[in-house]
């Protein structure tokens, strides 16, 4: 560990001819402003000075900051200005706390978690408010969140802890998470529905904070990070507001569509009897097609009897079906169909039906109208006159990206 050189532990000023500042007044200010700023007597910050410090008969003072910027003006003991010295930082102590100045939406009290606008809802862009789990903007979406060391009146500026640790707090449980709340400023171990974390207590008094704690890891329940090289989640991922990547920036919920593979079927089945028997099935999410161009392929295969019946295959998507008939006899079969979204609650389809060293193809060329915002049922079916008339060895079902 280097050194570091030592700090004047007792502040002494003098005046322009060089003599000591007996009785002058030094005032202190929070940084580009005329509001008073308080500095302390302690490394506590317990005991406030005066405002202005008067010096003693040598011109010293003891001064401690608190994580804030200043101005200091230096007067007379007669009010007349010596020198103004504007933003003025405190030197961190080596337990760092890192703290930026920022400017308050509303009145914000020491303690009180906060985010950064962007201006969503009417907020003012670029400036702090209370952190709010009811509100997306300020809490699980907000850019930057950070905590209040000192009261910052509305309008203001002050100093706003982004990293490190923020005391002065009451009833925490150490070693707990915390999350924001939906008790404006206030924090939670119970993560809300719009959760976003904000550190762990380390003490009943005193949270270590962090903008590598902002996101959890999602659950089932919780929303969060979503690692699809290391986590598995069972069921549908929803993305309900603007999803963020490890890469930077965030794209529309509408650019993020299921794409690729689905299921594939390898269990052989036949028809039974003369009733239409169901092959394959599943539920396809909803806004599984969300934009137009993209595809729901289905692809099948299997074989037919030995006999000149009529054999039917279907495919569904919820309740429309397109189908094609052979009375193809010990054959081999094939089947592609094609579910092209044209427009919302439109989809073209087409169903090609190929048979083994035959020529004919059977195809439908038509137009379902099936609401995509809702999940729907896809499935597969055959039908003929008796058992096993139509048997399917495989479907493989598919999404095709616009």
């Amino acid at each position: 560990m280097a050194g570091t050189i030592s700090p004047v532990p007792y502040h002494q000023l003098f005046t322009d001819a060089g003599a000591v500042a007996a009785g002058y007044k030094l005032y202190t200010y929070a940084a580009g402003t005329t509001t008073a700023q308080a500095t302390y007597s302690d490394s506590a910050l317990a005991v406030a000075n005066a405002n202005p410090i008067v010096l003693d008969s040598a011109g010293r003072a003891k001064i401690f900051l608190p994580g804030q910027s200043f101005k200091f003006v230096l007067k007379t003991a007669a009010d007349v200005t010596v020198w103004t010295i504007d933003n003025v930082a405190a030197t961190p102590e080596f337990d760092v706390d890192l703290d930026i100045t920022g400017t308050a939406g509303e009145a914000l009290t020491a303690g009180e978690c906060v985010a950064l606008s962007d201006g969503t809802g009417g907020l003012t862009a670029g400036r702090w408010y209370l952190a709010d789990a009811d509100t997306v903007a300020i809490s699980s979406g907000a850019e930057r969140i950070g905590f209040v060391p000192a009261d910052i009146a509305s309008g203001a500026s002050g100093s706003i802890r982004v990293g490190g640790r923020i005391t002065g707090l009451a009833g925490l449980a150490a070693g707990s998470t915390y999350y924001i709340s939906a008790t404006a400023g206030a924090v939670t171990t119970t993560a809300p529905t719009n959760a976003r974390k904000v550190g762990v207590a380390d003490s009943a008094t005193s949270i270590a904070v962090g903008d590598d704690m902002a996101y959890p890891v999602a659950t089932l329940t919780l929303p969060g990070i979503v690692s699809i090289g290391a986590q598995s989640l069972a069921g549908q991922k929803d993305f309900q507001t603007a999803p963020r990547f490890a890469a930077g920036g965030s794209v529309d919920v509408d650019q993020l569509r299921p794409v690729g593979h689905l299921t594939t079927d390898y269990t052989q089945r036949g028809n039974v009897d003369a009733a239409e028997t169901d092959m394959t099935s599943l539920t396809l999410a909803a806004d599984s097609l969300s934009r137009n161009g993209m595809i729901l392929r289905v692809t099948s295969w299997g074989t037919t009897a030995a006999n000149a019946n009529n054999k039917t295959y279907k495919v569904y998507l919820g309740t429309s079906s397109v189908s094609a008939v052979t009375a193809a006899n010990a054959t081999q079969w094939s089947a592609v169909t094609e579910i092209v979204r044209d427009a919302a609650g439109s989809q073209l389809v087409i169903l090609m039906l190929g048979l083994h060293q035959m020529a004919s193809v059977y195809d439908q060329d038509l137009t379902f109208a099936e609401d995509e915002t809702t999940a729907l049922a896809v499935k597969t079916t055959g039908q003929g006159t008796a058992t096993n008339d139509l048997i399917q060895y495989m479907t493989h079902v598919q999404i095709l990206g616009a």
